[in-house]
């Protein structure tokens, strides 16, 4: 009893031109957010692309929830000082 073991395609690699061109785009406000998000959601693109932007997406969003709750401590803490005086 062999098993049969299914050969999944390798996704072909990015050539450092493209990852170059990847960080232009997420370099220039605004229009990295819709890549990132139409990259993170194609199927048919290269994986190794579609891994990237979700990985930078999961990051931001931990980063903007971590600043905000950063910039809510500070004004906090701002306003009980002006409190005092």
């Amino acid at each position: 009893m062999t098993k049969k073991i299914e050969e999944t395609p390798l996704a072909p690699a990015m050539k450092i031109s493209d990852w170059i061109i990847v960080f232009i785009l997420t370099c220039i406000p605004v229009l990295n957010l819709i890549m990132l998000i139409i990259w993170s959601l194609d199927k048919r693109g290269n994986p190794n692309r579609r891994s990237f932007a979700q990985a930078v997406l999961i990051f931001v969003a931990v980063m903007l929830v971590l600043s905000s709750f950063y910039f809510g401590q500070m004004t906090g803490w701002l306003f009980q000082i002006m409190a005092l005086m």
